[in-house]
């Protein structure tokens, strides 16, 4: 015959309990001091953490130099700035030089804090690894400030040698326009920025469409814009969106391998096309 043993737990909570007061000189000395230690390296402790919570570190673009500067969440927006000019060593006045919101990727200068200058930058929305511009002016010139209805576009403009599309060999010209302004008036800042009439200017979109990923090759589409159903058309219905880059060329002029590309295709081409045709091929081999 088996027995059977089972275990029970018990607790009990006093309550009621009297306060038990203890004069401080009843309490011995070394246990005073071991209490005090204590207290001392608790609140260094959370100084410290409070200090490590604090900082943070934003990046700031000037021309092609980036610096990662480290400063506090409660620095104010002057503090930051006086921060910023010692470690570029700039002797420029301080009234001349100030911080813009950096959009990296289109390399645009974005919001002002003008009049915010005491504001801490906790309040400003600079968080960590926040981007920002160091702009400069001479003492004739004046500030501007931010327009949010201005997209800047990419202006590429078809030249002999071009052997690459990306942004650093194409070198294009920067324009800004509204975002909701007809193409027509796009059309407009073009003949002034290449000195060429309308009717010889061609202008388009050139997307890349990536291929296989074995054959590692891709085509590119092209978007003609230049047509005269799209001229009352707003860019944003365009989609002609910030950042965009836009191909253009003067159509009287040829490129110099034309005729034998347009035989093999048997159709009249843009320069542009030609250039990314050879890319495409070239990305092939």
């Amino acid at each position: 015959m088996q027995g059977h043993t089972n275990a029970y737990m018990l607790m009990y909570r006093k309550i009621g309990l009297p306060t038990v007061n203890v004069n401080i000189g009843e309490i011995p000395d070394y246990i005073s001091e071991i209490l005090d230690k204590e207290e001392k390296e608790e609140a260094i402790h959370f100084q410290l953490m409070k200090e490590r919570e604090s900082k943070m570190k934003v990046k700031i673009f000037y021309g092609d130099r980036i610096k990662v500067i480290e400063t506090s969440r409660a620095s104010t927006y002057e503090q930051l700035l006086e921060e910023v000019m010692k470690a570029f060593e700039l002797t420029d006045k301080k009234e001349n030089c100030r911080l813009r919101s950096y959009n990296v990727p289109n390399k645009i200068m974005m919001d002002t804090y003008t009049g915010k200058e005491k504001v801490i930058l906790e309040e400003l929305g600079v968080y960590p690894l926040k981007s920002l511009a160091l702009e400069i002016k001479k003492d004739e010139d004046t500030f501007s400030e931010y327009d949010p209805n201005l997209i800047q576009i990419k202006i590429n403009v078809w030249r002999t040698g071009i052997n690459s599309l990306d942004e650093f060999s194409l070198n294009p010209i920067r324009i800004f326009v509204k975002k909701f302004a007809k193409l027509e008036e796009l059309i407009e800042i073009l003949e002034k920025t290449m000195g060429v009439s309308k009717e010889f200017i061609l202008y388009f979109i050139l997307t890349l469409r990536v291929g296989k990923k074995s054959s590692g090759g891709g085509s590119y589409y092209i978007e003609v814009l230049s047509t005269l159903e799209k001229a009352e058309k707003t860019l944003a219905h365009l989609k002609v969106n910030e950042g965009i880059n836009l191909f253009v060329e003067d159509t009287r002029i040829k490129h110099p391998i034309a005729k034998d590309y347009n035989k093999s295709l048997g159709e009249e081409k843009c320069k542009w096309e030609i250039v990314s045709f050879i890319l495409c091929i070239r990305n092939m081999n």
